[in-house]
């Protein structure tokens, strides 16, 4: 059993095969038994199967042997495994992405800010009409600009499950 089985695969044998005398100790029938076992192969390497067993008892309550199925399913938790590993990482990136962005909005918000006052301050102060024109029109930028990145703090805050909604009354009329 050691020389075929991995450590834990022949663990979870030996715990069966002990159930299997207990219950015959006990004169009951042997619970069947359906789970993954990992085998050596010759040469070192390993495979993982499927496996069923069935205890097969005569008319008296003497177990007879015990039939087992086993089907090789290491393809499939090799595809399990590479799932398992893609899922990780689209998570680590998601959660990379989800800091960068927080870091980044904040990091412009900031900047964005200073110039949107001071435009404002140049808007308040005796200047020509083009000149008004032209800082009226790059305040609008700014306006825009800044409630995009907003947006993406949000969105970034709503991915981390940081976001805090705000209640605020409004008339629908």
């Amino acid at each position: 059993l050691n020389e075929t089985h991995t450590p834990e695969s022949a663990a979870v044998s030996v715990q069966y095969f002990q159930e299997v005398a207990q219950a015959l100790q006990q004169g009951r029938t042997p619970q069947s038994f359906q789970g993954e076992l990992e085998y050596y192969r010759k040469d070192g390497s390993t495979f993982w199967t499927e496996c069923l067993a069935f205890p097969l008892m005569d008319s008296n309550g003497g177990l007879v042997e015990i039939v087992g199925v086993t089907r090789d399913i290491s393809e499939r938790k090799h595809y399990e495994e590479s799932l398992r590993q893609a899922r990780i990482q689209a998570e680590k990136s998601s959660m990379a992405k989800t800091r960068f962005l927080g870091h980044i909005s904040h990091e412009i918000r900031t900047p964005m800010s200073a110039i949107m006052a001071l435009t404002d301050l140049l808007l308040r102060s005796d200047i020509h009409a083009q000149q008004r024109e032209w800082l009226q029109q790059s305040q609008d930028a700014g306006h825009l600009l800044l409630d995009m990145i907003n947006d993406i703090l949000d969105l970034s805050k709503m991915e981390s499950g940081q976001l805090v909604l705000a209640r605020q009354a409004f008339d629908m009329s």
